[in-house]
């Protein structure tokens, strides 16, 4: 059973490589005892039902594959978005630190240190 690959060909019930691959993945196999043909544990009276259950399933596994996919994409742009404004919040930080107020008292305690260290305070 190949249950976790894709098809050898596009999904077209038509084309006997597709037919294949789903009976190789969805293990369809006639029962002997019913005379009919077996998917998953359920029983279709003709192998052009068995295939179309299984192909049924195949198209909810793709979107559900699909939805899956898309929800992790838009995870990592919600992360990287966090990521973004936090590196925009630091950046904002670290200029308030060297502009306005605190810079200038930040200039004012150095000059005075040196002062002090000049002069011996």
């Amino acid at each position: 059973m190949v249950r976790n690959s894709d098809p050898p060909c596009e999904r077209d019930l038509k084309l006997d490589s597709y037919q294949l691959w789903l009976a190789d993945k969805y293990n369809i196999r006639r029962n002997d005892v019913f005379q009919k043909f077996e998917v998953e544990r359920r029983l279709f009276p003709n192998l052009e039902e068995a295939l179309e259950y299984a192909h049924s399933r195949q198209i909810e596994d793709d979107l559900k594959k699909a939805e899956e996919n898309y929800r992790i994409s838009e995870e990592r742009k919600i992360k990287k978005k966090k990521i973004e404004k936090s590196i925009i919040d630091k950046k904002e930080i670290i200029q308030s630190f060297f502009e306005g107020d605190f810079s200038k008292i930040l200039f004012m305690a150095i000059i005075l240190i040196l002062l002090g260290i000049f002069f011996g305070l």
